[in-house]
């Protein structure tokens, strides 16, 4: 995330959000996972297909 930042010019506040966010999907992956009694894989695609789908009908409306 700090070499990405680099390339746009360096904002440590912004790398550190993001770096901050990480935990906050990680945790969202392991309680869907374990609400739903799958592996952390299958939390993890389920996940990003839900939000690449909701991103999808969002920008065709």
């Amino acid at each position: 995330m700090n070499v990405a930042n680099e390339l746009k010019g360096y904002n440590k506040e912004k790398a550190k959000y993001q770096v901050e966010g990480i935990y906050y999907i990680l945790m969202k992956i392991f309680d869907y996972a374990a609400s739903n009694n799958i592996s952390t894989l299958e939390a993890a695609n389920l996940l990003a297909e839900r939000r690449i789908q909701d991103y999808i009908k969002w920008n065709h409306q």
